[in-house]
């Protein structure tokens, strides 16, 4: 490249233009593809939002449930836990009450009586056999 008193030439420009614009499209692949591979292996806090049935949701409110019953109560029979009391108390979230087709969580609760635990959940489209409403 031969410069003189009027600049570069369009020859030499377009060739320096077109060498930077080939790094940065490869930085920007190596960027993409890092953030995607950081997000696969759960390092990033991009929320991952998974798709429940309504029988999934019935089982994710009763783990949370039994693991509430089992720190704050003890063999206690007839108890009742609200699926807002565990939601507050960080027993599971809002997504883990979301079934496939609703717009919002499900509400529910869940009740203990003797050796037995069952789930009630109340959706927009879905309500389980036996709910009783607050």
């Amino acid at each position: 490249m031969k410069l003189t008193n009027h600049g570069w030439s369009l020859k030499e420009m377009i060739l320096l233009s077109s060498i930077l614009m080939a790094f940065l499209l490869v930085a920007i692949f190596m960027i993409i593809r890092l953030y995607s591979g950081l997000n696969k292996s759960g390092i990033t806090n991009t929320p991952v939002v998974h798709k429940y049935s309504y029988t999934e949701v019935e089982n994710n409110l009763l783990e949370a449930a039994l693991d509430y019953y089992n720190e704050y109560y003890d063999g206690e029979e007839d108890i009742r836990i609200e699926s807002s009391k565990l939601r507050r108390k960080g027993y599971i979230n809002s997504n883990e009450l979301k079934a496939n087709d609703e717009k919002k969580a499900c509400e529910g609760y869940v009740v203990f009586s003797g050796y037995e635990s069952k789930a009630y959940i109340k959706c927009d489209n879905f309500m389980t056999n036996g709910y009783e409403g607050d």
